[in-house]
């Protein structure tokens, strides 16, 4: 799977996550029936599926509502060589793979055309292998209050892991204890492992957008805890 080229996205004057984009022609995207799926069962009526090819991965999770994707059949090819029909299932997030112990992936938005976007996912080791490709705007400047960050000449993007416990918002549990500079996963019982972009300085300290608002609106609005 070949790109072109790719940025982060800071998303400035809002408060949600950094996205990665990556340009690519939409050939490069594997079809649904080149794709071979794994399961992993929760429940009798739920579960997850999964499947990587080439860096791109495809992931739906289902239950006993059948009423995803207005209700359409999925027809998947699994890795045992035998068939398996979803019908209604629902998006999921890498997150949610990750903590189910599938190959390691981060969400992205994949760029065909100015206009023709897809939210998909690819896994981590092919996100690192195409880092040098992608770029980011300097300085960050996001308003609200938030002082700007000018990053030094040779900082560079890394990948970053953050465990996010179940039915927690991960703004929140950065800001009651996960640091920007925190590289390892951190693990919750049942919870997701999300891999988010950060800035790393040439001195090895690294920088991550939410870490750093949420520090800086402390300063400005200081919780009574």
């Amino acid at each position: 799977m070949h790109v072109k080229s790719g940025y982060l996205n800071w998303m400035e004057g809002w408060h949600n996550a950094t996205g990665i984009h990556l340009l690519m022609d939409e050939n490069e995207m594997p079809a649904i029936s080149d794709l071979r799926y794994e399961e992993t069962k929760v429940n009798a009526t739920t579960g997850v599926v999964f499947a990587e090819k080439d860096g791109f991965v495809d992931y739906f999770c289902y239950n006993s509502d059948k009423n995803g994707y207005g209700g359409r059949t999925f027809n998947l090819k699994m890795k045992d060589g035998t068939e398996k029909s979803l019908k209604g299932p629902w998006s999921s997030r890498a997150g949610v793979m990750n903590a189910k112990g599938f190959t390691p992936c981060v969400d992205v938005t994949i760029e065909v055309s100015r206009y023709r976007l897809y939210a998909c996912a690819v896994t981590l080791d092919f996100l690192n292998s195409i880092l040098h490709k992608l770029t980011f705007k300097n300085p960050f400047e996001f308003g609200k209050g938030v002082a700007p960050v000018v990053f030094p000449e040779g900082s560079k993007i890394v990948i970053g892991a953050y465990g996010c416990a179940s039915g927690t918002n991960i703004d929140t549990l950065l800001f009651t204890g996960v640091s920007g500079d925190q590289i390892s996963a951190i693990s919750f019982d049942n919870g997701d492992v999300v891999y988010k972009p950060m800035i790393q300085f040439p001195d090895g300290t690294t920088w991550e957008k939410m870490t750093y608002i949420n520090k800086e609106w402390e300063k400005k609005y200081p919780s009574k805890r």
